[in-house]
């Protein structure tokens, strides 16, 4: 996604450079070619911030899940070697 994003801004900015090379228009082309890489710049910041927040959460939960699955197979382990403890004949 970030890279087809940033594809995108960069056709806007090597179209804007190609309109000025040719002549064409009268149009401020460095300040609008510098308005594009703002925003380019915004929106990988943003996107970066969502997706690092995501990873934060998935890292955490990941971790709760294998913590669980350790006590798990500890408590099996624990069972297995004392039947009665666990209430098993």
């Amino acid at each position: 996604m970030l890279y087809a994003l940033n594809q995108g801004f960069e056709q806007v900015v090597g179209q804007q450079s190609l309109l000025e090379k040719l002549g064409l228009g009268h149009h401020p082309w460095n300040a609008l070619r510098v308005i594009a890489e703002e925003n380019r710049a915004e929106v990988n910041f943003e996107l970066v911030e969502r997706l690092a927040e995501c990873e934060q959460s998935d890292w955490s939960d990941f971790g709760r899940l294998r913590h669980a699955g350790r006590r798990s197979f500890e408590i099996r382990k624990m069972c297995s070697s004392k039947p009665t403890a666990c209430g098993s004949s």
